[in-house]
Protein backbone atom coordinates (compact mmCIF):
# COMPACT_ATOMS: atom_id res chain seq x y z
CA UNK A 1 0.00 0.00 0.00
CA UNK A 2 1.12 3.11 -0.70
CA UNK A 3 0.76 6.53 1.20
CA UNK A 4 0.17 10.31 0.09
CA UNK A 5 1.47 12.90 2.71
CA UNK A 6 2.80 16.09 2.79
CA UNK A 7 5.31 17.78 5.92
CA UNK A 8 6.41 21.13 6.17
CA UNK A 9 10.07 21.81 4.61
CA UNK A 10 12.76 22.43 7.62
CA UNK A 11 13.75 25.65 5.04
CA UNK A 12 10.92 27.86 4.19
CA UNK A 13 7.61 26.20 5.45
CA UNK A 14 6.15 25.15 2.52
CA UNK A 15 5.01 21.63 1.74
CA UNK A 16 6.98 18.86 0.45
CA UNK A 17 4.93 15.81 -1.16
CA UNK A 18 5.87 12.17 -0.31
CA UNK A 19 4.49 9.32 -1.45
CA UNK A 20 5.85 6.12 0.61
CA UNK A 21 6.66 3.67 -2.38
CA UNK A 22 8.64 6.19 -4.29
CA UNK A 23 10.53 6.83 -0.72
CA UNK A 24 11.40 3.39 -0.57
CA UNK A 25 12.45 2.91 -3.39
CA UNK A 26 14.91 5.89 -4.12
CA UNK A 27 12.86 8.72 -4.73
CA UNK A 28 13.75 12.35 -4.15
CA UNK A 29 10.64 14.63 -3.09
CA UNK A 30 11.22 18.15 -3.47
CA UNK A 31 9.89 21.24 -1.75
CA UNK A 32 7.02 22.77 -3.49
CA UNK A 33 8.60 26.35 -3.22
CA UNK A 34 10.82 26.78 -6.31
CA UNK A 35 13.03 29.11 -4.83
CA UNK A 36 14.05 26.56 -2.58
CA UNK A 37 16.26 23.40 -2.90
CA UNK A 38 15.39 21.33 0.06
CA UNK A 39 14.93 17.95 -1.15
CA UNK A 40 13.80 14.40 0.94
CA UNK A 41 14.81 11.40 0.48
CA UNK A 42 16.42 7.75 1.79
CA UNK A 43 19.98 7.39 1.10
CA UNK A 44 21.00 4.59 4.05
CA UNK A 45 19.61 1.36 3.27
CA UNK A 46 19.16 0.63 7.35
CA UNK A 47 16.72 3.30 7.04
CA UNK A 48 14.49 1.62 4.49
CA UNK A 49 14.10 -1.22 6.46
CA UNK A 50 12.80 1.12 9.32
CA UNK A 51 10.34 2.97 7.74
CA UNK A 52 9.15 -0.25 5.46
CA UNK A 53 8.62 -1.74 9.10
CA UNK A 54 6.86 1.06 10.33
CA UNK A 55 4.72 1.18 7.05
CA UNK A 56 3.63 -2.12 7.44
CA UNK A 57 3.03 -1.87 10.94
CA UNK A 58 0.82 1.20 10.36
CA UNK A 59 -1.13 -0.50 7.94
CA UNK A 60 -1.92 -3.42 10.05
CA UNK A 61 -3.72 -1.30 12.78
CA UNK A 62 -5.27 0.44 9.84
CA UNK A 63 -6.68 -2.79 9.08
CA UNK A 64 -7.60 -3.40 12.56
CA UNK A 65 -9.02 -0.20 13.49
CA UNK A 66 -11.43 -0.56 10.23
CA UNK A 67 -12.78 -4.49 11.41
CA UNK A 68 -13.02 -3.02 14.68
CA UNK A 69 -15.25 -0.08 14.03
CA UNK A 70 -17.50 -2.63 11.43
CA UNK A 71 -18.14 -5.06 14.13
CA UNK A 72 -19.74 -2.10 16.58
CA UNK A 73 -21.95 -1.13 13.61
Amino acid sequence: MSFHHSIPCPDCGSDILIESTQLLAGGSFRCSNANCTVAISMDDPKSVSTVTSAFEKFEKLKEESLSQAQNTE
